[in-house]
């Protein structure tokens, strides 16, 4: 599926307007750059990293949405997903976790870069 990036939130690495290819059904995993639906705007999509998978320690500190979670590490089913400029992102920061689910895909790489 080709996918276009809209907003800031990836920058540097994506950039408004940037086409990349996403492989559809792939897992996630730690460092990847996934395709979400975007809980907040239906028929929507985010572009974000993996900070966290199910089994790993939850980052309170880089999320603050998760402080007062009571697990300790990422329950399963769950995700935590941040863009790489925390300025511009709606992500895991502002709304906790991501459902595992909502995940439509995995980059796999750049087609067309803005100049």
């Amino acid at each position: 599926m080709l996918v276009t990036v809209r907003g800031r939130s990836m920058e540097p690495t994506y950039r408004e307007r940037d086409r990349v290819l996403v492989v559809r059904g792939t897992a996630a995993r730690r460092g990847r750059v996934v395709v979400v639906a975007n809980p907040r705007e239906e028929g929507a999509h985010l572009i974000k990293r993996v900070l966290a998978v199910p089994g790993d320690p939850v980052p309170r500190d880089l999320a603050p949405a998760l402080a007062g979670v009571p697990e300790r590490r990422v329950p399963a089913g769950r995700l935590v997903l941040i863009g790489d400029h925390p300025e511009q992102s709606l992500d895991s920061r502002q709304l906790g976790y991501f459902p595992a689910s909502a995940v439509l895909g995995r980059l796999l790489r750049d087609l067309w870069r803005r100049p």
